[in-house]
């Protein structure tokens, strides 16, 4: 069992004083009781460096199992992931940033409540305001909007011009249905992190939530703006697509998702999408092509299917596909998802 250095020094000044005052030793000469006193120092030295290669290796294993932890996370392997940064915490379960990646491949996995209870963890031994507003999503998508709106709040006081805490008050604003609310929050977001995608694309959505389709285009168009042609996300594609639909410029839509579909990273809601609008256009033929193309990329996604009965049955009036009829395009954007704008 390893000494820590200060017993290490009391024992040694003990039995340094027991031998000054022993009376058989009083005899012995100075040299030979520093010897003593320096081999009882040297294994105490040795004693601690022994804690210290202790401590080393396990920081030095806990970093091993996190990199084994994040490559399983980006390959989406979350249960190997969980795996690896349980190990990394039992070595160094001081480590708020492993706890954190831990709560999160629990939360990958749906095992919410368990990555809440490893996360206030983390935050406690961090109070790092991003953690706090990670943990404030976490209770946002489970509905306790008190706890989301307490962790945004604390997050602020820490530092006024954290972006992720504006936009958490946003979301619980938007999900209150208070979109003018999370509109202006969103606002204040994006003046402290002017090149998020995500934050755009939550104006986006929001202004079409607010039936303000052109200000949404013009959201999109800034976000695509940024990115080069070939590597522009496919939500904020998504997400104009559905602007110039509820403006009615069928032809613009069509070109764009057009221009997605011959992607080599086109995915299928693209195709869908795109058979939509050229329905709605009056392009069934067209529309039936696309939707032949997206299921052979796509044989088991059920909705090609789907759509392509909706349109033998009702022409352009495909009220009961994923996207819904016309008259509701100032609202089916909600439906895109913000977290993957990796494409």
């Amino acid at each position: 069992m390893p000494v820590p250095r200060r017993k290490n020094t009391r024992l040694v000044h003990r039995i340094f004083h027991l031998l000054l005052r022993s009376q058989p030793y009083r005899r012995l000469s100075p040299a030979v009781i520093a010897g003593v006193v320096c081999c009882l120092f040297c294994c105490g030295c040795q004693t601690l460096q022994t804690f210290k290669d202790a401590s080393k290796t396990k920081a030095t294993s806990a970093r091993n199992w996190a990199r084994s932890g994040f490559e399983a996370m980006h390959q989406g392997r979350f249960h190997q992931a969980k795996t690896f940064f349980s190990k990394a915490a039992s070595d160094m379960p001081d480590d708020h940033r492993i706890m954190a990646n831990l709560a999160r491949s629990e939360f990958k996995q749906g095992n919410v409540e368990r990555s809440i209870s490893i996360m206030e963890q983390a935050v406690e031994r961090s109070d790092d305001p991003s953690l706090r507003c990670e943990l404030g999503e976490m209770y946002l998508k489970t509905g306790r909007w008190i706890a989301a709106n307490e962790h945004a709040e604390r997050a602020i006081q820490r530092d006024r011009n954290f972006s992720d805490a504006w936009k958490l008050k946003g979301r619980l604003a938007a999900a209150k249905s208070d979109h003018q609310t999370a509109l202006k929050l969103y606002q204040r977001s994006l003046a402290y992190q002017s090149e998020s995608d995500e934050i755009q694309m939550l104006i986006a959505q929001t202004y079409m939530q607010l039936q303000q389709p052109m200000r949404a285009l013009s959201a999109t168009e800034t976000l695509l703006s940024r990115h080069p042609p070939d590597r522009q996300p496919e939500t904020a594609i998504l997400a104009k697509s559905e602007a110039l639909l509820a403006m009615e410029q069928h032809p613009a839509a069509i070109d764009l998702l057009t221009v997605a579909s011959n992607r080599p990273d086109c995915s299928k809601e693209v195709y869908l999408q795109l058979g939509s609008v050229q329905a709605l256009a009056g392009q069934a033929d067209q529309a039936h092509l696309t939707l032949a193309r997206g299921k052979q990329q796509f044989p088991d996604e059920p909705r090609f299917t789907q759509l392509a009965l909706s349109i033998n049955k009702g022409g352009s009036q495909i009220s009961d596909t994923p996207f819904g009829p016309p008259e509701r395009a100032a609202h089916r954007v909600a439906s895109i998802k913000t977290g993957s704008l990796e494409r």
